[in-house]
C-alpha cells in the first residue's frame, strides 16, 4: 500500500495496482501523522517483506560477497547496500547482530538498491567463512591493524573470475579478533597518521571499489 500527495498517486496507481497494491491519496496532516516525524512525505509505502534467503544457496552463487560482523547502525548498513550494489557486488550478508536492511533507515539511505543485492543472516560468521575458504572463495578483512597489507595490494586478485568476500566490522571494535583471524588474508586502508580509522560505510565503498 502506498499513502500519497495527489502528484504520487498519479505517478504510481499504474505501477503499484500491477503488483496487486493499492494507491491512497491523503493529505499532508495525514500523512505526517502517520511518519510520527512531523513531515508531511510525499509518499510513503508499507509492503511485505521478501522471504529470508538462505546464506549458503546466496553465497553459492555470488562472485562478490561483503560480510558485515556486529555493524548495527541502519545508516551504515544502508549505504553499505548501495555502495554494493554501484560497485556490482551481488550479496550482503549479516551476522546475528548486525542492522535490519530492510529497517526504514537503512532503506532511505541505501536509496531502494538494497533490493538490489541479495542479502541473508549468518549465525555463525566464522564457520561461513571456514566454508568460503573451502569452496575457494578468498577471504578479507579489512582492519586497520599496522600488520595487515594495504588494499592497493591486491590487485593480484581482481580477476572478475576469482570470487571475493570481505569483512567489515563495527565502529566501535572493528572485525573482531577471531573473524580476521579465519580470513585468508587482512588488509588496510592507509590513512594519515593523526587518523585511527574510517566509518565504515566509506571504508565499504573503497573495498568494494577495489576489488570491483
Amino acid at each position: 500500500m502506498v499513502l500519497c500527495d495527489e502528484r504520487f498517486a498519479i505517478t504510481f496507481d499504474q505501477s503499484v495496482s500491477d503488483r496487486g497494491g493499492l494507491v491512497i491519496e491523503a493529505h499532508a496532516d495525514v500523512r505526517r501523522e502517520v511518519t510520527g516525524l512531523g513531515v508531511p512525505l510525499g509518499a510513503i509505502g508499507v509492503f511485505e517483506r521478501p522471504p529470508v534467503r538462505d546464506v549458503n544457496d546466496l553465497c553459492a552463487s555470488a562472485r562478490r560477497i561483503v560480510l558485515l560482523d556486529c555493524v548495527d547502525n541502519p545508516s551504515n548498513v544502508g549505504s553499505i547496500a548501495r555502495s554494493a550494489a554501484a560497485l556490482g557486488w551481488d550479496a550482503l550478508v549479516l551476522d546475528s547482530t548486525s542492522s535490519d536492511p530492510l529497517a526504514r533507515r537503512a532503506l532511505r539511505v541505501s536509496m531502494g538498491t538494497t533490493f538490489r543485492v541479495g542479502f541473508a543472516r549468518t549465525d555463525d560468521l566464522g564457520t561461513l567463512i571456514d566454508r568460503l575458504n573451502r569452496d575457494g572463495v578468498t577471504t578479507i578483512s579489512l582492519t586497520p591493524r599496522r600488520d595487515s597489507g594495504p588494499v592497493e595490494n591486491l590487485s593480484e586478485i581482481q580477476n572478475l573470475q576469482e570470487r571475493v568476500a570481505i569483512v567489515l566490522g563495527s565502529e566501535r571494535q572493528g572485525v573482531r579478533a577471531e573473524i580476521t583471524e579465519r580470513c585468508s588474508r587482512a588488509v588496510r586502508i592507509e590513512m594519515a597518521e593523526e587518523v585511527d580509522s574510517l566509518n565504515v560505510a566509506t571504508a565499504a565503498a573503497i573495498a568494494c571499489w577495489a576489488l570491483r
